[in-house]
């Protein structure tokens, strides 16, 4: 029998938030490889050695209009060369990758 670190309902609510990430165009990697729903529950695992799964968030900067909540991928480049001073950057979640670790 597994042992998770998390009871049912909150291993279902923190898969449900994994999927909806993924839903929004979020790579789910484990073990350095791009992983499907079936292969999430594992960084969730008790393991015997004391090793656990450890999450890492990779943001990458876009640029969005100052004043505005949402970026604006319609303006082009050459826009933000006009004007950078209109311009702030932007982080977008890009991936999710969750490697095993060991505590010694």
């Amino acid at each position: 029998m597994k042992k998770y670190r998390l009871n049912n309902e909150n291993r279902q609510v923190f898969l449900n938030g994994l999927q909806q990430y993924k839903n929004q165009g979020v790579s789910i990697l484990v073990d350095g490889e791009k992983a499907e729903a079936p292969q999430w529950e594992k960084v969730l695992e008790e393991y015997e050695d004391g090793s656990f799964y450890m999450g890492d968030y990779i943001w990458e900067d876009e640029p969005a209009l100052l004043g505005e909540g949402k970026h604006d991928r319609q303006d082009p480049p050459d826009k933000l060369r006009e004007n950078p001073e209109e311009y702030k950057p932007c982080r977008k979640l890009v991936q999710i990758r969750f490697d095993r670790v060991y505590h010694r």
